[in-house]
Protein backbone atom coordinates (compact mmCIF):
# COMPACT_ATOMS: atom_id res chain seq x y z
CA UNK A 1 0.00 0.00 0.00
CA UNK A 2 1.17 3.21 -1.49
CA UNK A 3 0.90 5.82 1.01
CA UNK A 4 -0.95 8.87 -0.40
CA UNK A 5 -0.75 12.64 0.18
CA UNK A 6 -4.26 12.36 1.92
CA UNK A 7 -2.93 10.68 4.52
CA UNK A 8 -0.04 12.23 5.10
CA UNK A 9 -0.31 14.12 8.71
CA UNK A 10 3.18 16.18 7.91
CA UNK A 11 6.70 15.95 6.72
CA UNK A 12 9.81 17.12 8.16
CA UNK A 13 13.73 16.56 8.08
CA UNK A 14 15.50 14.93 11.00
CA UNK A 15 19.03 14.43 11.59
CA UNK A 16 18.54 11.05 10.18
CA UNK A 17 19.67 12.13 6.92
CA UNK A 18 18.55 15.05 4.36
CA UNK A 19 15.83 12.61 3.31
CA UNK A 20 12.05 13.45 4.36
CA UNK A 21 10.87 11.56 7.21
CA UNK A 22 6.95 11.56 6.77
CA UNK A 23 4.08 11.08 9.26
CA UNK A 24 1.13 9.25 7.80
CA UNK A 25 -1.85 7.39 9.08
CA UNK A 26 -1.87 3.65 9.42
CA UNK A 27 1.03 1.51 8.68
CA UNK A 28 1.40 -0.61 5.15
CA UNK A 29 0.11 -3.90 4.84
CA UNK A 30 3.11 -5.06 4.06
CA UNK A 31 4.46 -4.16 7.63
CA UNK A 32 2.41 -5.49 10.15
CA UNK A 33 5.17 -8.32 11.19
CA UNK A 34 7.94 -5.16 11.55
CA UNK A 35 5.29 -3.17 13.56
CA UNK A 36 4.59 -6.23 16.22
CA UNK A 37 8.57 -6.60 16.31
CA UNK A 38 8.84 -2.31 17.08
CA UNK A 39 6.31 -2.89 19.84
CA UNK A 40 7.98 -5.72 21.40
CA UNK A 41 11.15 -4.11 21.61
CA UNK A 42 9.55 -0.98 23.32
CA UNK A 43 6.81 -2.91 25.35
CA UNK A 44 7.58 -6.40 25.96
CA UNK A 45 8.89 -6.56 29.09
CA UNK A 46 5.62 -4.73 30.23
CA UNK A 47 3.84 -7.78 28.98
CA UNK A 48 6.61 -10.49 29.93
CA UNK A 49 4.45 -11.60 33.15
CA UNK A 50 1.20 -11.58 30.71
CA UNK A 51 2.36 -13.39 28.21
CA UNK A 52 6.02 -14.60 29.07
CA UNK A 53 6.94 -15.91 25.33
CA UNK A 54 8.39 -12.96 23.18
CA UNK A 55 7.14 -14.65 19.79
CA UNK A 56 3.80 -15.54 21.33
CA UNK A 57 3.52 -11.60 22.14
CA UNK A 58 4.71 -10.79 18.59
CA UNK A 59 2.14 -13.05 17.19
CA UNK A 60 -0.36 -11.30 19.45
CA UNK A 61 0.51 -8.19 17.81
CA UNK A 62 0.26 -8.90 14.55
CA UNK A 63 -3.26 -10.28 14.51
CA UNK A 64 -4.82 -7.78 17.47
CA UNK A 65 -3.25 -4.52 15.85
CA UNK A 66 -5.58 -2.06 13.91
CA UNK A 67 -3.88 -0.02 11.64
CA UNK A 68 -7.14 2.93 11.59
CA UNK A 69 -5.37 3.80 14.87
CA UNK A 70 -1.74 4.21 14.36
CA UNK A 71 0.54 6.83 12.96
CA UNK A 72 3.90 5.83 11.41
CA UNK A 73 7.14 7.33 10.19
CA UNK A 74 8.34 6.65 6.78
CA UNK A 75 11.40 7.76 5.16
CA UNK A 76 10.63 6.41 1.57
CA UNK A 77 9.41 3.17 1.97
CA UNK A 78 11.20 2.38 5.05
CA UNK A 79 9.29 1.97 8.40
CA UNK A 80 10.98 4.14 11.09
CA UNK A 81 8.28 4.07 13.86
CA UNK A 82 4.75 4.06 14.78
CA UNK A 83 2.44 5.49 17.45
CA UNK A 84 -0.69 4.17 18.83
CA UNK A 85 -3.97 5.68 19.20
CA UNK A 86 -6.24 4.98 21.15
CA UNK A 87 -9.61 7.37 20.56
CA UNK A 88 -13.81 6.82 21.50
CA UNK A 89 -13.63 4.31 18.13
CA UNK A 90 -11.05 1.93 18.90
CA UNK A 91 -7.14 1.37 19.63
CA UNK A 92 -4.19 -0.06 18.02
CA UNK A 93 -4.98 -3.27 19.58
CA UNK A 94 -8.33 -3.38 20.59
CA UNK A 95 -8.97 -6.45 18.41
CA UNK A 96 -7.11 -8.91 20.59
CA UNK A 97 -8.04 -12.03 19.32
CA UNK A 98 -9.32 -14.32 22.46
CA UNK A 99 -9.29 -18.05 20.33
CA UNK A 100 -5.74 -17.52 19.87
CA UNK A 101 -4.84 -16.43 22.91
CA UNK A 102 -6.72 -19.87 24.52
CA UNK A 103 -5.58 -21.88 22.10
CA UNK A 104 -1.79 -20.89 22.51
CA UNK A 105 -1.94 -20.03 25.99
CA UNK A 106 -4.45 -22.39 28.02
CA UNK A 107 -7.68 -21.42 29.83
CA UNK A 108 -5.82 -20.46 32.83
CA UNK A 109 -2.90 -18.18 31.74
CA UNK A 110 -5.53 -16.99 28.82
CA UNK A 111 -7.22 -15.44 31.21
CA UNK A 112 -4.38 -14.35 33.61
CA UNK A 113 -2.90 -12.89 30.84
CA UNK A 114 -6.52 -10.34 29.99
CA UNK A 115 -6.69 -9.76 33.51
CA UNK A 116 -2.94 -7.82 33.27
CA UNK A 117 -3.56 -6.96 29.53
CA UNK A 118 -6.56 -5.41 31.16
CA UNK A 119 -4.63 -2.70 32.93
CA UNK A 120 -3.32 -1.24 30.26
CA UNK A 121 -6.52 0.28 28.36
CA UNK A 122 -6.46 3.43 29.13
CA UNK A 123 -10.24 4.67 27.88
CA UNK A 124 -10.31 8.61 26.66
CA UNK A 125 -12.74 10.86 28.23
CA UNK A 126 -15.07 12.76 26.26
CA UNK A 127 -12.62 14.99 23.85
CA UNK A 128 -9.93 13.30 24.40
CA UNK A 129 -7.05 11.19 22.10
CA UNK A 130 -4.87 8.79 23.80
CA UNK A 131 -1.26 8.53 22.57
CA UNK A 132 -1.05 4.76 23.30
CA UNK A 133 2.89 4.31 23.42
CA UNK A 134 5.53 5.26 20.67
CA UNK A 135 8.17 2.66 19.71
CA UNK A 136 10.99 3.66 17.56
CA UNK A 137 13.65 1.18 15.13
CA UNK A 138 16.55 0.75 17.02
CA UNK A 139 18.76 1.92 14.50
CA UNK A 140 16.72 5.53 14.72
CA UNK A 141 16.50 6.43 18.36
CA UNK A 142 18.13 9.46 19.25
CA UNK A 143 17.56 10.75 15.72
CA UNK A 144 14.51 12.90 16.47
CA UNK A 145 11.70 10.46 15.15
CA UNK A 146 9.82 9.96 18.37
CA UNK A 147 9.49 13.83 18.30
CA UNK A 148 7.89 13.64 14.91
CA UNK A 149 6.01 10.90 15.81
CA UNK A 150 4.16 13.50 18.89
CA UNK A 151 3.92 16.12 16.77
CA UNK A 152 2.28 13.75 14.42
CA UNK A 153 -0.29 12.83 17.41
CA UNK A 154 -0.64 16.36 18.18
CA UNK A 155 -1.52 17.44 14.66
CA UNK A 156 -3.94 14.42 14.50
CA UNK A 157 -5.90 15.71 17.43
CA UNK A 158 -6.36 19.08 16.19
CA UNK A 159 -7.30 17.83 12.31
CA UNK A 160 -10.10 15.51 14.23
CA UNK A 161 -11.48 17.91 16.67
CA UNK A 162 -9.86 16.61 19.67
CA UNK A 163 -9.68 18.94 22.80
CA UNK A 164 -7.16 17.49 24.73
CA UNK A 165 -4.32 14.59 24.15
CA UNK A 166 -3.52 12.49 27.13
CA UNK A 167 -0.93 9.75 27.72
CA UNK A 168 0.97 7.92 30.86
CA UNK A 169 4.78 7.53 31.13
CA UNK A 170 6.71 5.32 33.15
CA UNK A 171 9.14 6.17 36.27
CA UNK A 172 11.57 3.79 34.69
CA UNK A 173 11.16 6.13 31.26
CA UNK A 174 12.52 9.47 32.46
CA UNK A 175 13.65 10.26 28.83
CA UNK A 176 10.16 10.05 27.36
CA UNK A 177 8.61 12.01 30.20
CA UNK A 178 11.60 14.68 29.61
CA UNK A 179 10.33 15.12 26.02
CA UNK A 180 7.01 15.22 26.67
CA UNK A 181 7.07 17.88 29.48
CA UNK A 182 9.51 19.75 26.49
CA UNK A 183 6.62 19.11 23.24
CA UNK A 184 4.12 21.15 26.35
CA UNK A 185 2.56 18.41 28.24
CA UNK A 186 1.41 19.01 31.81
CA UNK A 187 1.60 16.77 34.78
CA UNK A 188 -1.93 15.68 35.92
CA UNK A 189 -0.35 13.21 38.64
CA UNK A 190 1.25 9.96 39.36
CA UNK A 191 -0.33 6.63 40.61
CA UNK A 192 1.90 4.23 42.66
CA UNK A 193 1.79 0.82 42.94
CA UNK A 194 3.72 -2.43 44.53
CA UNK A 195 1.72 -4.24 42.83
CA UNK A 196 2.03 -2.63 39.61
CA UNK A 197 5.95 -3.23 40.52
CA UNK A 198 5.53 -6.64 40.30
CA UNK A 199 3.02 -7.37 37.44
CA UNK A 200 4.23 -5.07 34.79
CA UNK A 201 8.25 -3.97 35.56
CA UNK A 202 7.48 -0.48 36.88
CA UNK A 203 5.71 0.83 40.35
CA UNK A 204 4.37 4.56 39.24
CA UNK A 205 2.96 6.28 36.17
CA UNK A 206 2.28 9.78 35.73
CA UNK A 207 -0.35 10.78 33.41
CA UNK A 208 0.12 13.99 31.21
CA UNK A 209 -2.35 16.13 29.03
CA UNK A 210 -1.42 18.28 26.44
CA UNK A 211 -4.12 21.08 25.76
CA UNK A 212 -4.94 21.21 22.23
CA UNK A 213 -7.76 24.23 22.71
CA UNK A 214 -5.21 27.10 22.93
CA UNK A 215 -4.05 25.92 19.78
CA UNK A 216 -7.09 25.88 17.70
Amino acid sequence: MQHSNADSIFQEKTKLSEMLVKVVKKFNNSDVSKVATLYESAFGQKLRVAIPNADHRRQLFEQSFNSEFCLSAYRGEDLLGIAGLQTPHGALASDINLSWIFKTLGIIRGLKALTILALFDRKPKLGQLVMDGIAVDASCRGQGIGTLLLKGVLQYGLENGYEQVRLDVIDTNPKAKKLYLRMGFKELGTYRSKFFEKLVGFSAATTMVYDLKAEA
